[in-house]
């Protein structure tokens, strides 16, 4: 039987290449409705649907799944970002971006960016360019200048931009292959 994030990763590769799905496990399902390919919890309703007729692909995910964080980490492995604001019914677009060679993305809560920071910050603080870490901001990459925290409240320093993020808030960055701390 599919672990969840495996399936989910199949739905989204499937999907990329315009198949139909029909898969399941114990907690969730995939299958095309109307040309749409939907992702849907057993408990709890749709979580990921894309149009599979309509190029160039497009994503939209449920916010307040469960399997939030999996749906993200899927989409994001296979060159997906959030792109745009969240929708009135809490779904973000997700959009297929080239990312740059030598580097793999992140979607995570800030704090795991100041988690992957703290452990390059010395080699970051005296590049002129640092290009261990980047964010992204205005529909581009930015090299991470310097990071700070105080009150849960996280300062991204970019060149010419400024960040303030709860360490809770969902973040899209990058870093160059095999720098992330693992969690414990």
């Amino acid at each position: 039987m599919l672990s969840n994030l495996d399936l989910i990763q199949t739905f989204v590769q499937q999907s990329c290449l315009g198949e139909e799905v029909l898969l399941s496990n114990s907690e969730l399902k995939a299958e095309r409705v109307c040309n749409t390919n939907q992702l849907i919890a057993k408990k709890g309703g749709v979580i990921l649907t894309t149009r599979t007729i309509t190029p160039p692909i497009e994503f939209s995910a449920q916010l307040n799944s469960p399997y939030w964080q999996l749906v993200a980490q899927a989409l994001v492995s296979n060159g997906f970002l959030i792109s745009g604001e969240l929708n009135q019914n809490n779904f973000y677009s997700f959009h297929h971006y080239k990312i740059p060679k030598g580097y793999e993305t992140h979607c995570t809560e800030a704090k795991m960016l100041w988690r992957a920071w703290w452990r390059h910050r010395q080699q970051i603080l005296r590049s002129a360019i640092p290009m261990e870490l980047f964010i992204r901001v205005r529909n581009n990459w930015y090299p991470v200048r310097d990071l700070s925290i105080c009150e849960n409240i996280l300062l991204i320093k970019t060149f010419g931009h400024e960040s303030h993020l709860d360490i809770q808030d969902l973040v899209i960055w990058l870093s160059k292959y095999k720098s992330v701390p693992q969690v414990a």
